[in-house]
């Protein structure tokens, strides 16, 4: 027979000072079954992968992954650059010929001469009233002969002014400002009254 070891009182653990762990609380055999049930439906809720027969290694599953940008091959690709060139050069054409002005030149309804031009500046207001209508105020004109001056009661008040002929048929085509007599309508002296029912306008070739 073996020899028997006997633990005397100053063997024991409290009696060196020693104070053993806790030992960890031991799952019922129902409760590890419940625990392990409810891994196994985790598992499967979150769409478990098959285990590998050769690596032993666990794929993760598809839909759980980080979204990728969807692949865009060549033909899919080209049509939409076409498409923003083609838009973008539209929106550029667009936004020059918004910028131009329209140049038209103003002629003689009776002979065609020309008369007057509204580029650069030359045409100063389209909010006039003539003898037959509207009438633009423009600041030179050609092909005119001025007339005699005389004085004249305007909605705007007192003016000298000398009416202007076509040089190649004499139509009246309107009048020039020699003199205002209110201080507000000197602006207009020196320009030419237009009536727009008397000339013709087509655009400038430029």
């Amino acid at each position: 027979m073996g020899r028997v070891h006997r633990l005397f009182l100053d063997d024991r653990p409290e009696t060196l000072g020693i104070i053993p762990p806790p030992a960890p609380p031991r799952l019922s055999t129902t409760a590890s079954k419940r625990l392990q049930s409810r891994k196994l439906n985790l598992f499967d809720s979150l769409g478990a992968a098959h285990t590998s027969d050769h690596s032993g290694t666990r794929s993760i599953p598809r839909h759980i992954h980080q979204h990728q940008a969807p692949s865009l091959n060549s033909q899919t690709a080209i049509p939409v650059a076409a498409a923003s060139a083609e838009g973008l050069n539209h929106d550029t054409h667009s936004l020059l010929h918004d910028k131009t002005p329209i140049v038209k030149i103003l002629s003689c309804r009776q002979c065609g001469t020309h008369l007057s031009h509204n580029g650069n500046n030359n045409l100063i207001s389209k909010d006039f009233h003539g003898h037959h209508g509207k009438a633009w105020l423009m600041r030179t004109v050609f092909n005119t002969v001025v007339g005699d001056s005389s004085t004249r009661s305007m909605t705007t008040g007192v003016h000298v002014v000398a009416d202007i002929d076509c040089v190649s048929c004499g139509t009246t085509v309107g009048w020039k400002y020699i003199k205002a007599m209110e201080l507000s309508q000197r602006y207009k002296e020196g320009c030419f009254i237009v009536e727009v029912p008397l000339v013709t306008m087509r655009q400038a070739d430029i």
